[in-house]
């Protein structure tokens, strides 16, 4: 690790002795990054829209428009080879994200000669302008319904490459009831959540399509329910205070509410993989049309990511390389428990990239029933993996 890592995961690390002196419930949440044990006014509102950017330290942008993302500190990198090129790449800042934050600590990006920087975001909808204008030359999340209606208005995008997915063993995700709904008897399957709220990162696209799935095991869609757009640090809080009735949890907040007593499991692990009935690219590379237009420069990104997906995979067979991962996800991540990462179920991150295209026409015709899109797009418009094969090999 650079002396400037250091630096930067000193920047990240909240007030221990803050932490110490709070409560227990008070202590878990923060060290998690989520607030104190009290429902957020978003959750209390339920609002069924997506939430907005974040910033650094938590809080709602006042609209995408005004500032695209917050900006994440990163290492910087100097080598010898001269002159590095910017790169401006947006994530949420969560476990599924780790790749970006490995190929910087590891110097997998310097060794292409990027100088990343990294803007936080919600959701990858909310970054689709600004792939658009080239202010933000990739990012990464869920597919969601505002690529497509780019794509259909003339905007050259392309899901490039997955970088996480839901496999069987990484099924980071969990579908939980509110503790106090569970013990009253009120929630206890799936088949109960009808007319309830339920938290979620995103309430269109991917994420939706996986909360239908799994309410479809018991005969419920949608329609049933309230789906309410909340951060995924929040999830824990509102499920304690009952602000939501239910949420789809993603690692460490699944461990998290299971040691707050937040919740109780519907479902969970590979029990979510068993009801989706495939495993599902949850997480995607989307290039902009700047980008796409520099194919060398998508490539040494790409490298880079493959680079950084093969050391995490090889974390999770080896403790020491793990041990690492973990120390770089106390780096950059909300999170500052340790033994949060120790517990949770890792997401599956493809050591080659790649995904099945033919799930974007699944997901197409999921949106459509909704009313998301319009008409299907085809998929060789919406996914170009060219780029992922060179990338490939070249390393």
């Amino acid at each position: 690790m650079t002396q400037d890592s250091k630096l930067t995961r000193r920047s990240f690390v909240r007030g221990a002795a803050a932490l110490l002196a709070a409560g227990p419930l008070t202590t878990l949440l923060a060290a998690c990054g989520g607030g104190e044990a009290e429902p957020t006014e978003q959750a209390a509102q339920a609002p069924t829209t997506a939430p907005s950017p974040t910033s650094a330290s938590g809080g709602a942008d006042a609209s995408p428009a005004a500032s695209p993302a917050a900006e994440v500190p990163t290492p910087t990198v100097v080598t010898g080879q001269g002159a590095m090129t910017p790169f401006k790449f947006a994530t949420a800042r969560q476990i599924a994200s780790l790749t970006p934050y490995i190929a910087l600590e590891k110097g997998y990006f310097a060794e292409e000669g990027l100088e990343v920087e990294l803007a936080e975001i919600q959701t990858l909808g909310q970054m689709v302008p600004f792939l658009g204008t080239g202010e933000i030359l990739a990012a990464g999340g869920a597919l969601s319904a505002a690529l497509f209606n780019a794509i259909r208005q003339g905007i050259e995008l392309k899901v490039i490459a997955s970088r996480t997915a839901l496999t069987r063993g990484f099924t980071f995700h969990g579908y939980y009831a509110a503790k106090s709904r569970y013990d009253s008897g009120e929630i206890q399957s799936i088949a109960d959540l009808r007319g309830k709220t339920i938290a979620n990162t995103n309430v269109e696209g991917l994420v939706a399509w996986e909360n239908a799935r799994i309410l479809q095991s018991a005969g419920l869609t949608l329609d049933d329910v309230e789906l309410v757009g909340m951060t995924p640090p929040d999830m824990p809080t509102a499920l304690a205070n009952g602000a939501v009735d239910a949420a789809l949890l993603i690692e460490p907040y699944v461990v998290m509410t299971k040691r707050l007593g937040a919740g109780e499991p519907l479902v969970e692990g590979d029990g979510i993989h068993d009801l989706l009935g495939q495993d599902v690219p949850i997480g995607v590379v989307l290039a902009s049309p700047v980008l796409l237009e520099d194919r060398d420069l998508a490539i040494r990104f790409l490298r880079a990511h493959l680079k950084a997906a093969r050391f995490y995979n090889e974390a999770l067979v080896d403790p020491a390389t793990k041990s690492e991962v973990i120390d770089i996800a106390l780096t950059y991540l909300p999170g500052q428990d340790r033994s949060l990462y120790e517990e949770m179920i890792w997401p599956g991150i493809p050591e080659d990239g790649g995904f099945n295209p033919e799930f974007v026409d699944e997901l197409q015709q999921f949106m459509i029933e909704r009313g998301e899109i319009e008409s299907a797009l085809p998929v060789e418009d919406v996914v170009d993996l060219s780029l992922l094969e060179e990338a490939r090999n070249s390393l």
